[in-house]
């Protein structure tokens, strides 16, 4: 189960511990600040399930990723996904603290991968780590040849796949219908699961 805690002491606590640092007077008066006026951040902290979802937000891939975040999100009141640069946008200025901070506290992280575009190696080093695989469901986008796939995923992709297969926690998509039912069907509804 995450704990969600989104008191800005221990955001500011666990910041520093990624850091290894100190945080400067502005850094810790943005987190104060969001704590107090930051909807989303709120939501996240008050919600009974949560869903971080990652991969690529660049168009029209994030597209895709809002639909599936939509998707989480309908699935009760208390449900909250959200796209990691949707949340806390003024507040953490280092992307690695922020993803931890929020990979942490989410109860499942669901990634959506189509290519290898966007940036996201940082995402996938971090999901091989222990704290993060059970946790963690992957959604691969088949693609029609071996060439053409080897195209749009490299090699620090392929391993994470394989990583994820042998751990059951892979499924491949080709629509983003069948990209959906997937979700529905092996993301969890309840941290119970």
């Amino acid at each position: 189960m995450a704990d969600r805690d989104i008191d800005p002491e221990r955001l500011i606590e666990d910041s520093r511990a990624h850091l290894g640092d100190e945080l400067s007077p502005q850094a810790i008066e943005r987190f104060m600040d969001a704590a107090l006026t930051d909807e989303l951040l709120r939501d996240f902290g008050y919600s009974d399930v949560a869903y971080l979802v990652i991969e690529n937000f660049d168009e029209p891939q994030k597209s895709r990723l809002r639909v599936v975040r939509d998707g989480l999100s309908d699935r009760g009141v208390s449900h909250f996904a959200f796209l990691l640069d949707e949340i806390g946008n003024e507040v953490w200025e280092n992307f690695v603290v922020k993803f931890k901070i929020f990979a942490d506290r989410a109860d499942f992280v669901v990634g959506v991968f189509e290519d290898n575009e966007g940036g996201h190696e940082l995402e996938i080093a971090e999901l091989d780590r222990e704290r993060y695989q059970r946790k963690t469901t992957v959604f691969k986008q088949e693609y029609l040849t071996v060439e053409a796939e080897c195209d749009d995923y490299d090699a620090m992709l392929a391993h994470l796949f394989e990583i994820m297969e042998n751990r059951g926690q892979l499924y491949r998509w080709e629509t983003e219908e069948d990209l959906l039912e997937l979700v529905d069907e092996h993301v969890p509804s309840s941290r119970d699961t």
